[in-house]
């Protein structure tokens, strides 16, 4: 401990253990001012009697008694004093305790004769009338070289203590002077605090900040009670009786502080019991010792008081203390509050029974104490107002259903410590977990039990996550180690150099068996990891990469995928091919090519499939499997579609072109979406295309994802007299009942199958029993893929009725068909020649 540090604490216990007392009650005129103490002799006897009797029976005892703090009766104490100087000197005898309803100081001769009556207490006459700074003071004159003796009387209902001041007549002004600046200091400095209060309750009407108003200033009144203070602005009436009645103040004061924890507490968890017992009960007991000290003396209700005082301050305590625990950080003030308070009140209250000795500090300790512990609570209210902003603030930042952090936690308050959470790990990893098949949960189970179900599937993994060692807290909450993303995906931080088994740790939380409103599901997770480096990229980016890793891993299906730059580059590109898709179609950089489809008997040219080409000047040569998906997720697939309907309207309206319809891909949304109010059918009214010159194709997987709607459109179709055609059939999955419902006219046997026909004899009967399908449901059969002779002979010899591939022609732009068609017409396959 430091020296000077030393010092003030030694200083502190002797001003207050003991203070400037009156050594062998010797007077002297240049002496300061000091304590009149240590009684050479203790009567209690009955009120009724008179000095004289106190004169003979202190003369006659002795100093061992030791004077009783709590009494009925009235207390005499007798002091042999001496004045050491020479000559006639004038001293004044000040009253500190207030308090006390009776104080009568006699100056006796050595002989026991009484020289002066000298009444200190509140029952001298014209206490009413008299100054505030001559009521507990009077003058007393003292020979030179001259032995007295100083007898005290103390009658009170209130603890007794004998606090008298000696000071020489030379001192006395400056005394005053002393004691007017510490009342008005002491006033002041109160009535400004309560100010501040008031101002603080104006401006935000909160039942706590009332509660502290209440209390502050009932305690302006009880210390100005106590301290003399309240004397300088109040009525002496006033004041007497608040004095008379100092204890029934203790028990309001208690009951208010009682309220005003049970107000500041409210908000802390767990939350105080609401209780009869303990919202009505306590403050009920205050208000039977307030009754009780009113119509008792306090020397009969101090114990009961010292019990009420404890059935406040224990439970406070218990309250503040769980809560504190528990993160309410404002709860520590309020426990500081209420040591100040049973400390301040204890020494305080032992200085004015008598039980301690007095001295300045000690006789202030209640003003010290209610000081302090004002300062306190004002202090607690306010960190308790920006603890309640913080929480507002955290909420706001919040997933509602889960109590966990969310998105707006994750792009405010994480993105702002990002740097620093990464820095404090040795290694950090960042997660960004999905939980899977929650789209197709919601369309089939509605959006009140799949919420539930991720609100308990964060929460099972938040348990996980708090168990791991390396998993990072976030900072605002002590419990949660994941923010919500969305409602199916989070995000986690690690240090990886604390759980080196992370991937395995991570598999094992990666399968979840629920139950939800009485169903079991399963889910499985699927998560991605981004390794930060040693100077962290900003989190925006950091997501960024995490949802590339996350989409790579599901392509792949790798239920655990680490970030890469080679995910990046693919995922880069899909995102420069989609902010460019919508102006490739007006830019003029997509086209329509066409392929041939000849008869397998004949050899004749029996119609065309469109398939449309984009031709980037940034990505080059696109293919159609890589943005026609593209173009399904951004929902423009339909714009692309009747793009390529007015390109075969353009060319079947030339004179020169067949009368053979060409094929057009379609997709689900070509079914059953509109664009501009308007569906597939008005479009091609309003495009003009002859719908007997038109055959779409569809695959088989596509009727069963909208079956009712996708099957009205066909039927619409075939109505106008479309053709329909199967594509790719044998790849996906399909219902014969639908196939007997469309009634393809055509049906198109996937190239998979083709190109295998002449090394897989498997294959040949897979296209075989294909053929026979088609033959019950009187459609024709196309070979798609045909690159060499002896696969087309084994097509027309398997049954197919028509081909299509690289052998009789690649795609060609749809403006060349025409020169090709002439050219065809003086080529013969080798089949026909």
């Amino acid at each position: 401990m430091a020296a000077w540090s030393k010092q003030a604490l030694a200083w502190l216990l002797g001003l207050a253990l003991s203070g400037p007392v009156l050594a062998g009650h010797q007077l002297s005129a240049d002496m300061p001012s000091r304590w009149l103490t240590e009684p050479d002799a203790t009567w209690v006897a009955d009120p009724s009697l008179g000095p004289e009797q106190a004169w003979l029976a202190l003369s006659a005892a002795d100093n061992t008694t030791t004077p009783p703090g709590l009494t009925g009766k009235a207390v005499w104490l007798l002091f042999d004093i001496e004045n050491t100087d020479e000559g006639l000197q004038r001293y004044y005898l000040s009253n500190e305790n207030v308090i006390l309803a009776e104080l009568d100081l006699y100056l006796l001769s050595p002989d026991g004769d009484i020289l002066e009556t000298l009444p200190l207490g509140r029952n001298q006459p014209n206490y009413a009338r008299l100054a505030a700074d001559e009521r507990f003071n009077a003058p007393i004159l003292l020979e030179g070289q001259q032995h007295y003796h100083l007898m005290a009387r103390l009658k009170s209902d209130t603890p007794i203590a004998l606090a008298v001041r000696i000071t020489p007549d030379i001192r006395w002004e400056s005394l005053q002077r002393k004691h007017f600046a510490i009342d008005w200091s002491m006033f002041a400095v109160l009535a400004t605090l309560l100010a501040f209060n008031l101002v603080l309750l104006f401006g935000r009407l909160d039942s706590t900040q009332g509660w502290l108003v209440s209390f502050h200033a009932l305690l302006i009144l009880y210390v100005g009670s106590l301290q003399g203070f309240g004397y300088q602005f109040l009525p002496a009436s006033m004041v007497s009786w608040f004095s008379n009645h100092i204890l029934a103040l203790n028990f309001i004061i208690q009951l208010l502080l009682y309220r005003f924890a049970l107000a500041f507490l409210s908000q802390g968890d767990p939350a105080p019991p609401k209780t009869i017992r303990f919202r009505y009960g306590i403050p009920f007991i205050q208000l039977i010792g307030v009754a009780a000290s009113l119509t008792w003396p306090d020397r009969v209700v101090l114990p009961f008081y010292i019990l009420a005082q404890l059935l406040v301050v224990v439970p406070v305590f218990w309250f503040a203390w769980r809560q504190e625990r528990a993160g309410y950080h404002p709860a520590r003030l309020l426990i500081a509050a209420l040591f100040v308070q049973v400390v301040g009140g204890s020494v305080g209250t032992l200085a004015y029974s008598g039980l301690w000795p007095v001295s300045d500090l000690a006789l202030n300790a209640f003003f010290i104490s209610a000081l302090l512990e004002l300062l306190l609570m004002a202090f607690a209210v306010a960190a308790r107002l920006r603890f309640l902003e913080e929480r507002q603030h955290i909420l706001l930042l919040t997933d509602t259903a889960t109590g966990l952090p969310g998105r707006p936690y994750i792009d405010q308050e994480l993105s702002e410590h990002w740097q620093k959470l990464c820095n404090d790990a040795s290694e950090p990893v960042v997660l960004l977990v999905q939980l899977n098949g929650f789209r197709t949960l919601l369309q089939l189970l509605g959006p009140g039990l799949v919420q539930r179900l991720s609100v308990q599937a964060m929460q099972y993994w938040n348990q996980g996550l708090n168990q791991l060692p390396g998993v990072e807290r976030l900072p605002g909450y002590r419990h949660a180690s994941l923010a919500v993303f969305s409602h199916d995906s989070f995000l986690v931080l690690v240090d990886q150099q604390r759980q080196p088994d992370l991937k395995a740790r991570l598999a094992a939380l990666s399968h979840l068996d629920l139950e939800v409103d009485g169903q079991s599901f399963e889910l499985e997770s699927q998560v991605a990891c981004f390794h930060v480096g040693s100077q962290p990229e900003a989190l925006d980016e950091i997501l960024r990469r995490l949802n590339v890793a996350l989409v790579s891993g599901h392509q792949q299906g790798i239920p655990f995928q680490s970030y890469s730059l080679e995910q990046d580059t693919v995922f880069q590109r899909r995102i420069g091919l989609a902010q460019a898709l919508p102006q490739a179609l007006q830019a003029g950089e997509l086209s329509c090519h066409v392929q041939p489809v000849i008869d397998l008997n004949t050899g004749e040219v029996t119609g065309g499939e469109i398939l449309l080409r984009w031709k980037s000047p940034v990505f080059g040569d696109v293919s159609p499997a890589e943005f026609i998906p593209l173009a399904e997720q951004m929902n423009r697939v339909s714009a692309l579609t009747r793009y390529v309907l007015a390109e075969v309207d353009r060319w079947q309206s030339d004179p020169q072109s067949p009368s053979w319809p060409l094929s057009v891909n379609l997709s689900v949304l070509d079914l059953i979406a509109e664009v501009d109010g308007r569906d597939l059918i008005s479009c091609l009214d309003d495009i003009g295309l002859s719908p007997s010159r038109l055959k779409v194709e569809i695959t088989e997987t596509m009727v069963m994802e909208q079956t009712d709607r996708c099957l009205d459109t066909l039927e619409r179709l075939r109505a106008l007299g479309c053709l329909l055609s199967i594509d790719d059939f044998g790849t996906g999955y399909s219902s014969l009942a639908y196939l007997s419902r469309i009634k393809p006219d055509e049906i198109k046997i996937d190239r998979a199958f083709v190109r295998a026909l002449s090394m897989s004899q498997t294959d040949q009967h897979i296209v075989t029993a294909i053929v026979q399908l088609a033959r019950t449901l009187g459609a024709l059969i196309v070979a798609e893929g045909v690159e060499d002779e002896h696969t087309l002979s084994l097509c027309r010899e398997l049954g197919c009725h028509r081909a299509q591939g690289y052998l009789i022609a690649r795609p060609m732009p749809l403006h060349q068909l025409h020169g090709w068609l002439q050219q065809a017409a003086s080529i013969k396959l080798p089949q026909w020649q």
